[in-house]
């Protein structure tokens, strides 16, 4: 009878075994695995979106110039920094360059952490933001 009753505690003990231990790591591991990479691809959105508004808010501020004084000006504002002749600011940690391209003006956004740039050329006939230097 004793030995009836040390087996009866044994199968009482709680706790898990190794092998539970390791799946439930090994699962947690592959879930963080899969939310770090979206979250890298969701930052580089947000990080191209807010290179695209400052060439947009740049080509407002060339446009707002053209119209007072008739020609286009090239400017430099560098990562947060801003610039009065034309008005123009760029976010925190994104460079924005304008220089003039024939009849109208390139405007580069580059980040510095990231290399990521996104270009606008007045001068062609489509004036798109696109991807890259090369506009």
């Amino acid at each position: 009878m004793v030995r009836s009753n040390d087996s009866a505690r044994r199968n009482a003990r709680s706790g898990y075994t190794l092998i539970e231990l390791l799946v439930i790591v090994a699962f947690i591991a592959i879930l963080s695995a899969i939310a770090v990479t979206r979250f890298r691809n969701v930052s580089r959105q947000s990080i191209d979106a807010a290179i695209k508004s400052d060439i947009r808010n740049a080509l407002t501020a060339e446009e707002r110039y053209y119209s007072d004084e008739g020609s286009y000006v090239a400017f430099s504002v560098v990562s947060g920094g801003s610039t009065t002749e034309p008005e123009s600011k760029a976010s925190p940690g994104i460079s924005i360059t304008a220089t003039l391209e024939g009849p109208g003006i390139k405007i580069v956004g580059t980040h510095a952490g990231l290399g990521d740039s996104w270009c606008l050329n007045t001068s062609g006939s489509d004036s798109a933001i696109v991807s890259g230097t090369d506009c």
